[in-house]
């Protein structure tokens, strides 16, 4: 029995989705099973539909709301309590498919670059440190010479003036 193109970049999506979430799936029992069972029961004219004409991002979006729906309905049996893979796999299907993405923490923050931990060190340093430790570490340094002389040019460095005050008299 030959196979058709179709069936072919339908069993491609399918792999391609069930390799992309391995660690989620490897915690729970029979999920194809499950999958297959849920679009037949609330997708069947989208299944009808790709059975004449595949559309790999509709049916790579049914696998996506098929698993996420039964791991949230507890639908799917759990074989283990999931670990940090597969809980970042749950959170990437999360924002997927947009179904239980509310609940999720915002994505972590970009990593600051070399510059901005730079400025960052030169900010703290200017308001912590004497003059003669800054220069020291001015001298010590190419990159935060020239970043110190950058920030003083913008103006981007605290003042660290002290007042005069007059005592008795």
């Amino acid at each position: 029995m030959a196979i058709t193109k179709s069936e072919f970049a339908g069993q491609m999506v399918q792999d391609r989705f069930f390799n992309d979430y391995r660690e989620l799936v490897a915690h729970y029992s029979d999920v194809p099973a499950g999958i297959i069972s849920f679009l037949e029961m609330n997708f069947p004219d989208e299944l009808v539909s790709l059975s004449n004409a595949l559309d790999t991002k509709l049916y790579r979006n049914l696998l996506s709301e098929a698993l996420v729906t039964l791991i949230d309905r507890q639908a799917l049996t759990p074989i283990a309590e999931l670990n940090d893979f597969a809980q970042k796999d749950l959170v990437r299907l999360r924002r997927e498919t947009g179904i239980g993405a509310g609940t999720l923490p915002p994505p972590p923050p970009k990593p600051l670059t070399a510059d901005e931990l730079l400025r960052q060190e030169i900010a703290n340093d200017w308001r912590t440190l004497p003059m003669d430790k800054v220069r020291a570490k001015k001298n010590g340094s190419k990159l935060y010479a020239a970043m110190l002389e950058k920030m003083a040019n913008e103006g981007s460095l605290d003042s660290v003036a002290t007042s005069l005050q007059q005592v008795g008299g």
